[in-house]
């Protein structure tokens, strides 16, 4: 690869990260598509972290906030995680240091989406509440917290 190459690369990096945030195995994906040189990647990406272009934990507080403003519960939080390149554990972190109540959070994201209450004897509604909410990614405790105190709101 020669120099022309390498600029031209490092100016498609500083490209990326100027429209947004990327993790560094999102980054280092971005790049592979464009290089086959896995030493000049890897010194690229150390170039943009001693830089302060690409920092991991910042990406991550991003992203959890994001996802929580959008009202996701914790497991679908963690899977999509997976998916950005964000580690487990790091994002575990962020949760932590952000004290979030998850059974409130559930019935916010619970009241959002239905505003009205349903007869406790129409189990079809029931169950297809509960599967909505799963698919946010809450738990079943955090879900029949959020329905409970939906009805007693009623």
């Amino acid at each position: 690869m020669d120099d022309k190459e390498q600029a031209k690369l490092r100016r498609y990096a500083v490209w990326l990260l100027s429209r947004r945030d990327y993790s560094q195995t999102k980054l280092e994906h971005k790049l592979r598509s464009k290089c086959e040189d896995e030493q000049f990647i890897q010194n690229l990406i150390s170039w943009c972290e001693s830089l302060g272009y690409v920092d991991d934990d910042r990406f991550c507080a991003q992203y959890v906030r994001r996802q929580i403003e959008k009202g996701l519960g914790k497991q679908r939080l963690l899977a999509d995680a997976y998916g950005k390149g964000i580690d487990k554990k790091q994002v575990e972190k962020c949760l932590n240091g952000l004290e979030i109540d998850w059974y409130e959070h559930a019935c916010n994201a619970y009241n959002k989406k239905f505003f009205s209450a349903f007869d406790k004897k129409n189990y079809q509604e029931k169950a297809k509440r509960q599967r909505y909410m799963v698919g946010r990614g809450f738990g079943f405790d955090e879900i029949e917290y959020a329905m409970q105190v939906a009805q007693i709101g009623e």
